[in-house]
């Protein structure tokens, strides 16, 4: 099943990328005859990337090749509207967006963000938000998935038992191996409190030998920042340390999501008026977080549940969508199709 979606998503992709499917493309996007949510408006879709990185590197979060990014808003731009996402959301509110309106955003706030991908979002006059973890920028600390994935990548042991987490004689030999292991590992403690994963991830290092740290951040400073907001591009809250919201208490939720935003606007002159939950799953955020939000000046918040949006879609609970397809054609297929049958 999988081999014939790929084939038709390939096929779609293929057809649509060629000069007479480009300009069947384009004459529907002018008619609007793609694009529409399930109250007849326009929907939005917004992207969600990471980190953008020459060729495909392993134990990285969700990482892009800067090729393959390029491939993609190349696409987007040929036959879709990009829009920024603060100019995005109160058209949709409106019933005013354009038909085939895509965002592109990015979480975290990786200096990848600003080595690879801004040269590309330039070169095609794209704009894009990128969500800040503020405790992490300009400085020399790391995510805790960071980590994480740098234990994995730098372990010689063979194999390692870790009960605390249901691992008994789990297999590191291979790379696969490894990776499988991470993500399990990455999940289990997504689940716990802040103090109780910090405690595991130190309990990790030592159960799988690691005795080093990643030596330079990963992270963007103020003035990458500062540039880039030059350039055109925005930029969101994504908490001060990229804690679950839903595992904090009154004053700690206030504190991540509204002291995040003040640590922005500290050095940029714009309001900051998006936010993204980090996980961004149903679990991870609450009416509490969503009533700061609206309280602290947020226009609107973002998830990482897949699908489009309308006009009415909840603001503070909008959906992204990753990256799914690395290949051109699928991309493009994809594109096409959940655009046609708001999939």
């Amino acid at each position: 099943m999988s081999a014939i979606k790929n084939s038709v998503l390939w096929l779609t992709g293929f057809t649509a990328m060629s000069k007479p499917g480009q300009q069947f493309v384009k004459m529907m996007n002018k008619r609007g005859g793609r694009g529409k949510g399930k109250h007849g408006h326009s929907s939005l879709r917004i992207f969600n990337y990471h980190r953008v990185l020459p060729g495909r590197p392993r134990f990285v979060i969700d990482a892009i090749d800067v090729q393959e990014f390029e491939q993609q808003v190349k696409i987007l731009t040929s036959c879709f509207n990009v829009c920024s996402l603060e100019a995005a959301i109160p058209a949709l509110q409106r019933g005013e967006l354009p038909p085939n309106s895509v965002c592109i955003t990015f979480d975290d706030g990786y200096r990848d963000n600003y080595e690879y991908a801004l040269p590309v979002l330039v070169k095609y006059n794209v704009p894009a938000t990128v969500f800040l973890t503020t405790d992490f920028i300009g400085a020399q600390k790391f995510l805790w998935h960071d980590l994480v994935l740098w234990a994995f990548e730098v372990t010689t042991m063979e194999c390692m038992t870790f009960d605390e987490l249901g691992l008994q004689d789990a297999r590191l030999v291979e790379q696969e191996d490894r990776e499988k292991v991470a993500v399990y590992v990455l999940e289990k403690l997504k689940t716990v409190t802040t103090a109780r994963r910090d405690e595991l991830i130190t309990m990790l290092y030592d159960r799988m030998a690691v005795n080093s740290r990643p030596q330079a951040s990963y992270m963007l400073d103020w003035q990458h920042i500062r540039e880039m907001s030059d350039l055109g591009m925005t930029f969101g809250a994504h908490t001060k340390s990229h804690v679950i919201l839903s595992t904090l208490d009154d004053e700690a939720l206030e504190e991540e999501i509204v002291g995040s935003k003040k640590a922005i606007e500290r050095h940029l002159p714009s309001p900051v008026t998006s936010f993204a939950y980090p996980n961004g799953r149903k679990d991870d955020f609450d009416e509490r977080a969503k009533k700061i939000l609206r309280e602290s000046g947020f226009q609107c918040a973002v998830t990482t549940d897949r699908g489009l949006n309308d006009r009415s879609q909840d603001v503070y609970a909008l959906n992204r969508t990753a990256a799914w397809e690395r290949n051109p054609y699928r991309f493009y297929g994809r594109l096409l199709l959940e655009g046609i049958f708001n999939l």
